[in-house]
């Protein structure tokens, strides 16, 4: 399997390659799609030495010098974050936001349509 130049494979990303799969049980000789699913696994901080660093430079080629314009910039701060809690947060916002729009209406009941 190739890929693209220049092309990057996220983690979690899935690809296809044709005719490489399961082949067909009524024509043995046709075959699926073969999926792969990519596990990128990135290096932890101080696994790459200096020494690793300059081998993969000569491999790769130099690093291209970022360019900023300081001028139009704005220095953040970033920081880790659990996406499970995240999200029970949101939810449970998004609910309280739910209950006090009932609140705000009176609790009204809703009209329905007449049987007929």
């Amino acid at each position: 399997m190739s890929s693209n130049e220049g092309e990057i494979v996220k983690p979690g990303a899935f690809k296809a390659v044709f005719d490489e799969g399961m082949p067909d049980w009524q024509r043995s000789f046709d075959k699926g799609k073969l999926f792969v699913h990519f596990n990128v696994k990135f290096p932890e901080p101080g696994d790459i030495g200096d020494d690793d660093v300059s081998v993969l430079e000569k491999v790769l080629g130099a690093r291209p010098a970022p360019s900023v314009d300081m001028d139009n910039c704005e220095e953040v701060s970033a920081m880790d974050v659990d996406m499970e809690q995240e999200m029970r947060r949101q939810q449970q916002k998004q609910q309280e936001s739910y209950d006090d729009d009932d609140d705000q209406h009176g609790g009204q009941q809703r009209v329905q349509c007449a049987q007929q």
